[in-house]
């Protein structure tokens, strides 16, 4: 239902797992046609928050696909959020693929030949695969030249690695981390962009593809050059033929998308097959090794992928000496700062157009993946304590018993950087052992002075003034994402829903 004077509005009902399925049966498909508006929603909510109970307590909980039905149709979109790609489809900068090989892609092709968009596509299918070409030509020789020595690196088990929620300040957090460079080394935007060649051609190539690569990041405006730290699982998407999360955001469509569900957790009970993992992993180590091969021995390597926060299972098992960063943001700005950059972004690196319901409901099903995985897994095996136990005990974004997990708030890392680097380098002890550095607790004034200077090159820089939620869009958002909410604290909190908009929420 729609009240078409509200402006903005979304009207919603998520379904329990009885109507998801009973509808399923009616239709013969996975997708209910018809609206269902239900007043019953505090039982809604206390079957849901029983079933996550019980995943929490290690009961084998079948993953149930919720069904959210937005303003009555896909007609009724016009009057909620919309995605406007504009001509960015029809663009060849900032291609997730513009460094894979032609073996990779065929690879990726083969696996997710179905789901392109041949026609419409062509033109960026085309310089896809002129790219790969070229590419193979450069990872030959590299391989004639490194195969070797790449294959015989050992990786330094003391990987840090920076968690969180897409949109929650992961990209800050590694960029101020990345300032110490004497202790870690970082995948760089090129290193992940041709990670079949870099280690011989970041010398020269970068300057032949300016082109290839926007001055600032699509959706924030942020600086973006090839020498900037980057996520690792870029690399990971082209070496391993798309056997990658990120393989979904040129495929949003729905049908799509919840295909590659199980490559976020990369576990077997969600339906991650063996040889997907093993895909996976040999691609990953594969690009790890290049880096420290790079960088030598003794620097720890400083990773940063949202979709790593679901895997902290699968990165303890490689590294049993991890260490993890994990940042947390206000889920509303999240959610928001996530449709922005849905609408931003994600064209650049389309082969297929999904509708605004698909986009709109893969944001809201990628927070809870990897929510819902990463208390699961920091609980169990880094010893997580619940934010409110950290409170009592008076060490907040802490955690006494392991050493190796740290939360940390985004409005703390954004007023009090230095102070939340303090933190970080005491819990997970990054100093131990350093002379440069006055106390475990502290870190080296070299970094300090880096960090200033970095700090200082942002000072004009200007957060993105975030498209308004109204009460039943945040309403939804409350209930799909509570165990977000109630993780990190945000549900002790009263919000202010007029003023969701544009910067900052305010609490009250």
């Amino acid at each position: 239902m729609v009240d078409k004077n509200a402006g903005k509005r979304l009207k919603v009902h998520v379904p329990t797992e009885e109507e998801h399925y009973s509808k399923e049966a009616e239709s013969g498909s996975g997708v209910s046609t018809t609206l269902d508006v239900s007043d019953d929603e505090d039982e809604l909510g206390r079957k849901e928050a029983e079933r996550l109970t019980q995943a929490e307590a290690g009961d084998v909980v079948p993953f149930v696909v919720s069904v959210v039905r937005l303003c009555g149709s896909i007609p009724d979109m016009a009057n909620c959020w919309r995605l406007d790609w504009g001509d960015t489809p029809s663009s060849l900068m900032n291609h997730p693929l513009s460094g894979i090989t032609l073996l990779g892609l065929l690879r990726f092709v083969k696996r997710h030949r179905k789901l392109i968009d041949w026609q419409q596509y062509w033109r960026r299918l085309v310089f896809i695969t002129a790219m790969s070409m070229f590419n193979t030509c450069l990872s030959v020789v590299e391989t004639v030249l490194y195969g070797g020595r790449i294959h015989c690196t050992y990786i330094n088990p003391r990987v840090v690695f920076v968690l969180g929620q897409p949109r929650s300040g992961t990209t800050h957090i590694h960029n101020l981390l990345s300032q110490d460079k004497e202790r870690f080394a970082v995948a760089t935007t090129f290193d992940v962009g041709f990670p079949s060649s870099f280690l011989w051609t970041a010398g020269w190539l970068p300057f032949l593809l300016q082109g290839l690569l926007s001055e600032t990041r699509p959706m924030d405006n942020m600086r973006l050059s090839w020498e900037l730290p980057q996520e690792d699982e870029l690399a990971t998407n082209q070496l391993s033929g798309g056997v990658s999360p990120y393989a979904a955001i040129s495929f949003l469509r729905r049908e799509a998308w919840e295909g590659m569900i199980p490559w976020w957790t990369l576990r077997r009970e969600d339906g991650c097959t063996a040889a997907d993992r093993a895909e996976w992993q040999a691609a990953f180590l594969y690009f790890l090794k290049k880096l420290q091969y790079r960088s030598g021995p003794n620097k720890r390597l400083l990773l940063k992928s949202p979709v790593h926060t679901a895997r902290i299972h699968v990165l303890n098992e490689l590294f049993p000496r991890a260490r993890f960063i994990c940042v947390h943001r206000d889920p509303y700005v999240i959610f928001r700062s996530g449709l922005n950059m849905a609408s931003k972004y994600y064209g650049y690196a389309a082969l297929s157009t999904p509708s605004s319901e698909d986009v709109f409901e893969y944001v809201l099903r990628q927070g809870e993946v990897l929510v819902r995985a990463y208390i699961r897994d920091a609980s169990r095996i880094l010893g997580r304590s619940s934010w409110i136990d950290k409170f009592v005990t008076n060490s907040p974004g802490t955690d006494a018993v392991s050493r190796r997990l740290v939360e940390i708030a985004f409005t703390d890392l954004d007023e009090k950087p230095l102070e939340a680097l303090t933190l970080i380098y005491g819990t997970l002890r990054l100093c131990e052992g350093d002379e440069r550095c006055a106390s475990v607790g502290s870190f080296p004034p070299v970094v300090e002075r880096a960090v200033s200077r970095y700090l200082d090159q942002l000072g004009a820089f200007k957060k993105n003034a975030l498209a308004e939620l109204d009460a039943d869009a945040a309403g939804v958002l409350k209930k799909r994402w509570r165990q977000l909410f109630s993780a990190f604290g945000y549900d002790t909190r009263r919000y202010r829903l007029e003023d969701l908009a544009p910067q900052r929420l305010v609490f009250l």
